[in-house]
């Protein structure tokens, strides 16, 4: 193979390395509050889709199941057009009624609310077995939120990237992995030509 054309292989990998997949969705940018959000499909438990949402991060900024204290916030995750979706509410254990205990699991006030007509009911709860439904489900369908069985699977997770968290050191982009690779690749190729030109004068 010529060394024209290894060169221009090498240049096309890195390339297709430096641009992001198309189907890569981003986290977008609600300019009532500069906190950016997602619909993340994950399929778990209230419980399991709140560790991972703390896993995640945009940018510097920290991700957590969405906290939603006003209606101007809610209506922007409305427009996500999320399915049946976790969110960060959750019922303290304590609570005897639907409507009591409620909390965000960042410890904003629980003030403002959206649910869903006729909830939180504790719908889903036995006979004779009270407060069983404690988190909150960001639901389309019903029309809002929906007390539900936290060990119930939902389909996606509503993530809030906190504008104000700068904790989290940056983790590299897809392209600027592709511009890591490429510094690399070329250093690799300067010195296999050194080392070439060394041979070839000895």
């Amino acid at each position: 193979m010529g060394k024209s054309i290894i060169i221009a292989s090498f240049l096309l990998s890195i390339l297709f390395l430096g641009l992001p997949a198309a189907s890569e969705a981003q986290p977008v940018l609600n300019p009532e509050n500069g906190n950016y959000y997602e619909c993340v499909p994950c399929a778990t438990t209230w419980a399991q889709a709140n560790e991972f949402a703390s896993t995640l991060t945009f940018g510097q900024l920290r991700g957590h199941l969405a906290t939603i204290t006003s209606a101007e916030e809610n209506d922007f995750v409305t427009g996500l057009g999320c399915g049946f979706s976790w969110i960060g509410g959750i019922q303290s254990q304590d609570a005897t009624q639907p409507d009591e205990g409620w909390q965000w699991i960042t410890g904003e006030p629980f003030i403002y609310t959206a649910w869903a007509p006729g909830e939180p009911n504790d719908d889903g709860c036995q006979p004779g077995e009270g407060g069983c439904e404690n988190c909150i489900e960001f639901s389309l369908g019903l029309g809002g939120w929906n007390d539900f069985v936290c060990s119930t699977v939902s389909d996606f997770c509503i993530v809030e990237y906190e504008a104000t968290v700068r904790e989290v050191s940056p983790i590299p982009t897809l392209s600027e992995w592709g511009m890591i690779a490429a510094a690399g690749g070329f250093a690799l190729v300067g010195m296999f030509y050194a080392i070439r030109r060394r041979r070839l004068s000895a």
